[in-house]
């Protein structure tokens, strides 16, 4: 096996670790959630978050199988540096009796973190198919990071959350 898909390998673990602490951590807090339009959106992010997991382990057992990344054109044979494994998702304990702009600004962080994992990951890629893997993924959780913001703002000047169906109207 190749250095390249040694890395990604490595990489795809995290991110399935990543992706099932996102899982937890939006479910739960959906599940917690005193509005409808609160628990829409937290589910419609922890449902996100299931599809990446099971993008990441579709990756992981392809590889893990034997799929090598040395057939795609441009390989370099480097060595790869693992990005630090970080903590991205507090624990439901951690948000216990937390309100809903805790679990909108600690599901802002995440995605950050998540992003910044991400994009360290692709910087050491040099096919352009495993690079657009993470691009697609970043591009999908900086949405993630913009919708709560957007909900954050209707928060902060409202007081009230206002579900997807408004998000999406606004975002056209």
């Amino acid at each position: 096996m190749d250095s390249e898909t040694s890395f990604l390998i490595k990489v795809a673990e995290t991110a399935m670790e990543i992706e099932h602490t996102g899982i937890l951590f939006y479910f739960s807090s959906a599940d917690s959630a005193k509005e409808k339009a609160e628990k829409e959106v937290l589910t419609f992010l922890g449902t996100q978050e299931e599809r990446h997991l099971a993008f990441f382990k579709k990756l992981h057992d392809m590889l893990v199988e034997g799929a090598s990344i040395r057939d795609m054109p441009e390989y370099e044979g480097k060595r790869f540096d693992m990005p630090p494994r970080p903590k991205i998702f507090p624990t439901k304990a951690e948000m216990q009796g937390k309100g809903y702009s805790n679990v909108v600004e600690e599901g802002i962080k995440a995605e950050d973190r998540s992003i910044s994992f991400y994009t360290s990951a692709a910087t050491q890629l040099s096919k352009p198919v495993a690079k657009k893997v993470f691009e697609t993924i970043i591009g999908e959780e900086k949405k993630h990071k913009e919708l709560l913001e957007f909900q954050r703002d209707v928060l902060e000047q409202h007081g009230i959350w206002t579900g997807m169906e408004e998000h999406a109207r606004l975002e056209g």
